[in-house]
């Protein structure tokens, strides 16, 4: 286990003295410390050492801007046809190349080419920047924070508020937009609740995963998906409350598919239903539904769309971002959460509102949040010229390219094998653009495949010497304000469980449990199983056809683990859900999954990657980074995001994996 100096980057007469000698060669930032890097005393990085070859001692990233550099690889560009988007580029070269003053005359594009040593003499006219209608030439260079224009030709594709794609045809009970209610035999299908409280038994198991596996998961899982409900009058829907009028329930068109619980249930005895309210419908420009293919809306998280009143909304939801106190994620109120201590707590505020659903989402929020500013402040030093805009976006496109490199390389390899990595072409070095690819999150990975994660929550959570059990975090911010450095270490320490049929009590009895006498509480695996039937998601068969695989023809098959309990809750082998079929796989080897959940993961993966134009390691340089810039990315890992944020002082280099002799 390596020592990491918390915050630990290079002495600032050091910094200073770098940046005057590479001022010429580029705008730069000073990147966080490897951690070998922080074990090494500041003593032998003094200002006395005048080593020409200082340069190799850490990364140093680049934050030229990009579209300017990218006129040294345009073709058919002359003196009088360079494209305007450049022109803003001007002034920051005339910076580098002249005057090391920020009082800087015009600079025309084609003289600030011949600058950085590009002839533009004979050279043939090239057509201007196509952009598509609703984008703007500034949607060329940064994401934008609804995803729209990553796409310039489908500028929907990956945005919010738009429906999930799909990769087989949904399986709606009308074929229209009901539910999922009857086997292949014509019989009903028992309960989500009956068939989680048979096959979701409470046994887990611990892994050679940490917890980080489990908390990063749904943080990743909760910037790419979120599916909204249908509100009546803009309020919560209730779906158990007696004399409900008929016309709310789901077979009469209405809004509520309520999970049925049976009279012989033990643990929820007494009660007749659970709460459940159906997804949004998408509808298209014309208010028209869509068809069943595309009944359902998803990723949610950012709840903004590019009208200027949204816009206006979204300024000032950045600007709330950016107030915290304490180096703490801001106060967002005390009524979207359950307050432990009204002296020191307060709901988190965050680019998403799920941010208080569990204490792991807290920790992973903060600590990107931090980073981000530690990248605002060390840029506004080196380029003071640099407006806030300007100043936020840059580093917005470094946290995302970090946050995309970690994902790829550190969790993606915690749990999917070699072979999964290599056919998907998931692993470094392999990226191309591909504009035909759409990006947008799939129905069944939302759903059914990515909750995976769901399965590796423990009973109880570290934090410093205590267990805490996991139903008493819900919701509940006040560990991640008064014991941030101990939650998140003991994230680091603690086992994940094993994905499999076994799930916490947290998460199948108790979640989100208001009173523990009354046993109020909620169970994620029937939300889960009836989220995929309110969806009109195939059967779990369905996609091992999709993925290439024999379908089950028995209960008992060796693909499956055994004592699975299936054919207690089901008639057919086709009528699995998505869901239960995929947790109850056996896993491959190597990996954490079985062939079905691997398959999808991997394919939704593949397809944010391959259909990201801003994936970070585009070599198209006015989205991407120059060489040198990207090999200081690489060189991050989440434990050295986590020395440089929280106050841990020691932690294993790969954190996905608990400690030992080889992390």
């Amino acid at each position: 286990m390596d020592v990491c100096r918390i915050g630990k980057t290079w002495p600032e007469v050091k910094e200073k003295k770098r940046l005057a000698e590479n001022r010429d060669n580029g705008l730069r930032l000073l990147v966080v410390c490897t951690l070998n890097q922080c074990e090494k005393d500041t003593d032998d990085y003094d200002d006395d050492d005048d080593d020409d070859d200082d340069d190799d001692d850490v990364p140093l990233l680049s934050i030229r801007r990009p579209t300017l550099y990218h006129l040294r690889g345009v073709r058919g560009a002359t003196c009088d046809s360079v494209n305007p988007v450049t022109e803003p580029e001007i002034s920051a070269l005339r910076t580098r190349h002249q005057s090391r003053t920020f009082e800087l005359p015009e600079l025309s594009a084609c003289e600030a080419t011949n600058l950085i040593g590009f002839d533009t003499k004979n050279l043939q006219v090239c057509p201007p920047v196509e952009v598509t209608s609703g984008c703007s030439l500034r949607d060329l260079e940064y994401r934008t924070v609804d995803g729209s224009c990553n796409s310039l030709m489908n500028p929907d594709w990956g945005k919010s508020f738009t429906p999930p794609k799909r990769y087989l045809p949904a399986q709606y009970q009308d074929g229209i937009a009901a539910p999922r209610t009857l086997s292949v035999t014509g019989r009903e299908l028992l309960s989500a609740r009956y068939i989680s409280h048979y096959v979701a038994t409470k046994m887990p198991t611990p892994a050679t995963h940490s917890a980080m596996v489990m908390a990063f998961g749904q943080y990743i899982d909760h910037d790419f998906t979120g599916f909204p409900v249908i509100k009546l009058n803009d309020s919560d829907t209730q779906c158990c409350m007696k004399d409900l009028d008929e016309s709310m329930f789901v077979e009469n068109g209405g809004p509520c598919f309520p999970i049925k619980i049976e009279d012989d249930e033990d643990f929820f005895k007494g009660r007749k239903c659970m709460e459940f309210v159906r997804s949004n419908a998408a509808m298209d420009e014309h208010n028209e539904y869509l068809n069943d293919e595309d009944f359902f809306k998803g990723r949610k998280c950012m709840e903004f769309v590019r009208s200027n009143a949204a816009m206006d909304e979204h300024n000032e939801y950045l600007s709330r971002l950016k107030t915290g106190k304490n180096n703490m994620l801001p106060d967002g109120g005390k009524t979207n959460c359950k307050i432990v201590d009204p002296s020191t707590d307060y709901c988190l505020f965050a680019g998403d509102h799920r941010v208080n659903v569990f204490v792991g989402l807290g920790i992973f929020h903060t600590i990107f949040h931090r980073f981000h500013n530690q990248m605002v402040d060390r840029l506004a030093v080196i380029n003071p010229h640099w407006d806030p805009e300007k100043l936020y976006q840059e580093s917005r496109k470094i946290n995302a390219a970090i946050h995309q490199h970690t994902t790829y390389t550190e969790y993606l390899p915690a749990i999917l094998n070699d072979d999964h990595l290599d056919k998907y072409r998931l692993r470094p070095g392999s990226y191309k653009y591909d504009p035909d690819l759409n990006p947008s999150m799939a129905n069944s990975f939302s759903t059914a495949a990515f909750r995976f994660g769901h399965s590796q929550v423990n009973d109880y959570l570290k934090v410093g010497n205590d267990q805490i059990k996991t139903e008493t975090t819900l919701m509940r911010p006040h560990l991640v304000l008064t014991r941030f450095d101990e939650v998140a270490y003991g994230l680091a320490v603690q086992p994940a469980d094993v994905v499999d049929q076994f799930f916490s009590e947290s998460m199948t009895d108790r979640l989100f449990e208001q009173n523990r006498t009354r046993r109020d509480g909620l169970d994620l695996v029937s939300l889960n199983i009836q989220r995929g039937r309110d969806h009109g998601l195939p059967p779990y068969n369905a996609f091992r056809k999709f993925c290439g695989l024999p379908a089950v023809t028995s209960f008992q098959s060796s693909v499956l683990q055994p004592n699975n309990r299936l054919d207690h809750v089901y008639i057919h082998v086709d009528d699995i859900d998505l869901f239960i079929g995929g947790v109850v796989e056996r896993p491959l080897p190597g990996t954490i999954l079985g062939p079905t959940f691997s398959c999808l993961v991997a394919q939704q993966f593949h397809d944010i990657k391959f259909g990201d134009r801003f994936f970070y390691e585009t070599t198209h340089i006015r989205e991407g980074f120059t060489e040198a810039q990207l090999t200081a990315i690489k060189s991050i890992k989440l434990s050295n995001i986590i020395c440089a944020t929280t106050g841990v002082t020691k932690i294993q280099p790969n954190i996905m994996h608990l400690a030992d002799f080889r992390n």
